[in-house]
Formats: structure tokens, sequence, C-alpha cells
């Protein structure tokens, strides 16, 4: 690999150091010296706890299905770091990388000498590399998932023709506050006077919070399941069936091949924002687009079929309310059969409400559960693990071990469910894919 590309994705992965860091002066202050790239963007911006990351890629299939260069911009990475900003789906090139580091270091290291604006973040050097790249590519719409939050989010530089909320949940407590109230306060701050605002599933006391905000800076505010409607029809291994309407359109029967119930939401929300942004252009509408873009859009590691016989599943379900819905999706999918063994390998970050996540999985029936750990100095140790969970959870000390036992152990109509913290699926993905490749003589590999 080129060492200017992999000596740049070190030192943006050395600002690690210094974690999350709320506020925008930082990257105003960068964004500055690069000649205020964002202002020249045409932005679609999407927060939420759990749903951003799929909001997102139905978006991009609808909008490039379209017609138009689509910038996108995600985190964390699951395949490799480029896979953060892309364009009509192709990821930012290694040489861009590395150009666009030698044009931000020497800012960057300016910064540090400044105790004002120093300490910049990994996340917000990457959302200014992105800013640069679609402006001079450049994208017709650029796309952008918010990082943490919304409010204090280094991509809430932005002025969005529309914006989307997926969904409001406990997580990132520290951060964000300890009530459903406070989070939404967060996510809502992306919501900009006189932009078109779309919200997804979201709770009474959360919705009122963003009508509130809506209200106050003159946004209009499209509602889940209010101002446009979405209906699950039937699930089946490789598809969700829906229907969708809202005041000008209707469609009795359309299909994602991202599974979960949630996914329909997910969908839902993102159709009624495309519809919404062809309006705005005044931009026709093609069916045909809705359906072809619905069924390709891809997430990998959102109840991903890795294996069909037996049946091998990633997920990075990596909060309570992420790992609820994923539980609710598993039991109504895999575990009604009572021969059928259902496997959970499960790891995640220290900052999560790891027992909650634990106590949900613990609780399906037919259920063998092990943890383990990965390599990334935030995941739980797995002596903490043994410490904390009842004898009947069996803890693995190494990931790839634990899934070659299972692995071993299963029968064709068995599940292996393997869940938890998006970095842990970004790191044992792509091993779990050679291991399966491995047993191909007794497993149906998709």
């Amino acid at each position: 690999m080129d060492k200017h590309y992999v000596d740049a994705v070190q030192w943006i992965q050395s600002r690690e150091q210094f974690g999350s860091r709320p506020g925008l002066h930082r990257i105003e202050w960068l964004l500055q010296e690069l000649g205020n790239p964002h202002h020249d963007l045409n932005v679609i911006h999407i927060a939420g706890t759990n749903g951003k990351g799929s909001t997102v890629s139905y978006l991009k299939e609808l909008l490039q299905n379209s017609g138009l260069n689509v910038g996108t911009f995600i985190s964390p990475s699951i395949e490799t770091f480029n896979d953060r900003i892309c364009i009509n789906g192709c990821r930012i090139p290694n040489d861009a990388i590395a150009s666009l580091v030698n044009r931000l270091r020497p800012i960057v290291e300016q910064m540090d000498q400044d105790e004002t604006v120093s300490g910049l973040t990994e996340f917000e050097l990457v959302t200014a590399m992105m800013f640069v790249y679609f402006k001079e590519s450049p994208v017709d719409v650029a796309v952008i998932e918010v990082g943490l939050g919304g409010l204090l989010d280094s991509t809430n530089v932005v002025q969005p023709q529309i914006c989307g909320i997926t969904t409001i949940g406990l997580d990132h407590i520290q951060v964000l506050g300890d009530s459903i109230e406070a989070i939404a306060e967060q996510k809502a701050g992306i919501i900009k006077p006189q932009s078109t605002v779309v919200t997804g599933h979201i709770t009474a006391p959360a919705l009122k919070v963003i009508e509130d905000q809506a209200a106050r800076v003159g946004a209009q505010l499209y509602q889940y399941n209010q101002d446009y409607k979405v209906e699950h029809i039937i699930s089946e291994l490789f598809k969700e069936y829906f229907s969708f309407s809202n005041e000008h359109w209707r469609f009795p029967i359309l299909n994602t091949s991202m599974l979960g119930k949630h996914q329909v939401e997910n969908a839902g929300l993102a159709l009624q924002i495309w519809l919404l942004y062809m309006e705005i252009h005044q931009q026709p509408v093609d069916k045909d687009i809705v359906r072809t873009s619905l069924n390709d859009a891809f997430m990998p590691g959102r109840m991903e079929v890795l294996a069909e016989r037996p049946l091998v599943l990633v997920d990075g379900a990596h909060n309570v309310p992420a790992m609820e819905r994923l539980a609710n999706n598993v039991q109504d999918m895999y575990t009604n059969e009572d021969d059928r063994t259902l496997f959970i390998l499960f790891s995640a970050i220290e900052t999560k409400d790891v027992s909650g996540m634990i106590d949900l999985l613990d609780h399906l029936p037919n259920t063998e559960l092990v943890l383990t750990s990965f390599e990334d100095p935030r995941a739980i140790a797995t002596q903490d693990f043994i410490a904390s969970c009842p004898d009947s959870i069996h803890v693995e000390q190494s990931w790839e071990a634990a899934i070659k036992l299972l692995l071993n152990k299963m029968h064709d109509d068995d599940v292996l469910l393997i869940t938890g913290s998006l970095y842990f699926i970004a790191e044992v993905r792509l091993t779990i894919k050679n291991l399966l490749e491995c047993h191909k003589d007794k497993i149906r590999v998709v």
C-alpha cells in the first residue's frame, strides 16, 4: 500500500487522542483557513441515535439514480478508512487522502500552538477533508451524517436544505445528557432557519422538543406517521416488504434488502426526504427509481447476511435502543423453531450500557451467548465480563477462536449472530468472511 497514504491515515488517527470534544470553534477556525468550502455545498443533514447510516445509504441510491453526483459522509468506517467519504458510492482515493493531509497538516499544527483552537480531533479533521473534497470534486448534493449529537457536532457548520432526524434514544449520555428531552435538544440543533425537517419514528417527549425547535427557527416539519406513513407488510429471509404514502404519493409495495423492521422506517424516512428534495428542485419522480434504489441500498454490518445455511449475520447494534430492535427482529425472524439454536458473539466499548445490552441478548429463547473483546483501547476487557456476568454466559478471550468454536458447533438450521460495537464489527467482519470461506464445504456462503 502507498506509503504516503499509510502515513496520512496514521497521522489522522493520531488525533484520536483528543477524543470527543463537542464544539464548533475548532472546525470553524480550520474551515476559515481553507476558504469555507462548506458554504458552497448543497447539503442534506442526517442526525439520530440509530439508523443514520442506513438512511444515508437509501438517500444515496435515490439521488444517484436520479442523475445526481452524490457525496456521502458516514462514520465509523466498516471496511476501510476511505468508506467515510464517498462520491456516488466510490471511496475517496488514497492519493486524495494523502494530498488533503499535506494541505491540512500545516494548518492543524499551527492550531496546536494556539490553546484556544488546539487539539483538533480526528472527526473534526476528517469532516474538514470531506468538505474540501466535495467542493473540489464537485458534488451536486452532499448527504452528511452527524457524528455525535447534532448541535455541537463538527458537521453542524452547514446550512442544510433538508435535515432528517431518524430516532432518539439514550446513548452517549455523558456528553448529550441523561434524558430523552436533553438528547432530543442536541439532535434538534441541526435544524436551521427556513430549512425542511423530516422526523423518523420518534417518541412524543423527544418529538415535542423537535417541534419547538422547528417552530422557533421557522423550519417546515414533516413527521413520521402523520405527514408520511410507512406500513411493514412482511419479512422474508432477504427482504422486507412495506408500503409508503404521503399527501401526493402512494407506493403500495416496496422492498428493501436491508433486514429488520426498523429498516422499513429508515427507508420511509429517506424516501420522504428524497420526494421533498425532488419537489424543491422541480425534478420529476420516477417510481421505478424508487423501487430499484430501496432494493439496492446496502450498509455493511447492518443485519448483514454472510452465509445462508447455517445462517450467519453481523449487526452493529451498539447501544440499548439498537439492541432492543435487533432482539425483537431476531426473535420474530429466527427463534420460532424449537430445534434451532441462536449462537451470539458480542463485544462492546466501555462507554455503552453493556449490561443492558447483554440482558436483552441473554433473554432471547434457545440462545447461547458468548462474550469477547477486541483490539481497541475502549473495548470491554474479557476479565471485566468474567467478573460481572453469570456463569451461564461463556466468555472467550479471542474472538477469532470464539467464531471457530461456534461454527464447528452449529447445525444447518442454527443461526450465528455477531453483534455489538460497530468498531468490533469493523475489526472482525473480513476475518469472518475468510473463516466462512474455509468452511464452505458445509456452509453456504452468500
